[in-house]
């Protein structure tokens, strides 16, 4: 774990249901050190090995941004940087 002041956790729980597929774009901002999106399950632990878009597994867009897509396969279809999500 990085001490706070080398590194920002922003924990967020729309508590919207899991059988949907939802969409997010975040701003990758310059930077030379690791960055990560990490979903997790209500009890605070990942439940699935499908979890985490970070700078290794991320397609960027052409601005450099990426678009998440959060669900199922089911749910989202087969797009990159799509991550499971759970109840709660």
């Amino acid at each position: 774990m990085f001490p706070n002041r080398d590194a920002t956790h922003i924990n967020y729980n729309p508590k919207l249901p899991a059988d949907q597929c939802y969409t997010a774009t975040y701003r990758v901002l310059p930077n030379k050190a690791f960055w990560s999106t990490t979903l997790y399950g209500a009890d605070g632990y990942m439940k699935s090995g499908n979890s985490v878009l970070n700078k290794s597994n991320t397609k960027l867009n052409p601005d450099g941004s990426f678009t998440a897509y959060l669900g199922s396969a089911q749910a989202c279809g087969d797009k990159p940087n799509r991550v499971d999500i759970s109840e709660g």
